[in-house]
């Protein structure tokens, strides 16, 4: 802060209080490393007297410290005024921005869901949000980690036939949620139904990443196991006669399957001994 002549007391910067959260108020000091002080609440704004501070042509640092309110979020302009004895009042909007943030509060079901490799699955996450969402609210899945051309899906009910779909991109699916009421109050539960890459075997280890507007992002790497099996269609290798045991059976190749095959269930096969 600059003047046209060395101030000589009074120095007062006023804070709107509206947009300071109440419990925190308001401190200043002259340097980053010095010892705050604290502003005195008034009507409307919080007074920082400036003792042993003078404002002169060359400039002075002041240093202020406050947290918004809870319900703001995004660009924030802070009125405050900044006076001195015998000099005209200079009122200023502050620019601040007010960055929100995602909580995990559980996934659903709580324990690690399991599916076999090829087939879909789901996964609930339970969010809470620090404040009211302002907009582009978005669940983000790596593509990496779906079976290549099967379908995303979300719902607000743990039931795929009614579930939306998700958008593909480059490199992630994204399930716009921002229909959903994140007021800062109430958890929101999202389910997401996908089927994994079936090259995986075991974890999943694929991160979900919560965004919106203003806020900062959230990475959940929810625990999914994914189960491999054995691929029954393949034919035995023919053994042909054992040359030194002239007496030893052979088996020739594999005649069957004989039933239906299932993905990941028992298959019955006949052989030729």
């Amino acid at each position: 802060i600059s003047a046209t002549a060395q101030t000589n007391g009074s120095e007062v910067i006023a804070v709107h209080s509206a947009e300071v959260d109440p419990s925190k108020g308001v401190q200043w000091a002259a340097t980053p490393e010095a010892m705050t002080l604290p502003c005195t609440l008034g009507p409307q704004y919080y007074y920082c007297v400036l003792n042993g501070v003078h404002f002169n042509t060359s400039g002075t640092a002041v240093y202020l410290f406050l947290n918004p309110a809870p319900a703001l979020l995004g660009v924030v302009l802070v009125p405050m005024s900044i006076n001195a004895g015998f000099v005209q009042s200079l009122d200023i909007l502050v620019d601040v921005v007010v960055w929100g943030s995602f909580t995990l509060v559980q996934t659903v079901p709580t324990y690690p869901p399991t599916t076999t490799a090829t087939l879909p699955t789901w996964i609930g996450l339970t969010l809470s949000s620090a404040g009211p969402t302002v907009g582009g609210e978005v669940v983000r899945i790596p593509s990496s980690k779906v079976s290549s051309g099967t379908p995303v899906q979300w719902n607000i009910v743990a039931n795929v036939t009614s579930a939306l779909q998700c958008n593909a991109t480059y490199l992630y699916y994204d399930c716009d949620i921002s229909s959903l009421p994140f007021d800062g109050v109430n958890p929101v539960t999202v389910y997401l139904f996908f089927t994994p890459d079936p090259t995986t075997v075991g974890p999943l280890d694929a991160t979900f990443i919560v965004k919106g507007s203003f806020f900062q992002p959230l990475n959940v790497t929810p625990t999914i196991y994914v189960i491999g099996f054995l691929d029954p269609n393949r034919p035995a290798v023919p053994y042909g006669q054992h040359s030194v045991l002239y007496t030893a059976p052979y088996i020739a190749d594999a005649r069957g399957p004989t039933s239906t095959v299932i993905a990941g269930k028992l298959v019955k096969m006949s052989y030729s001994l």
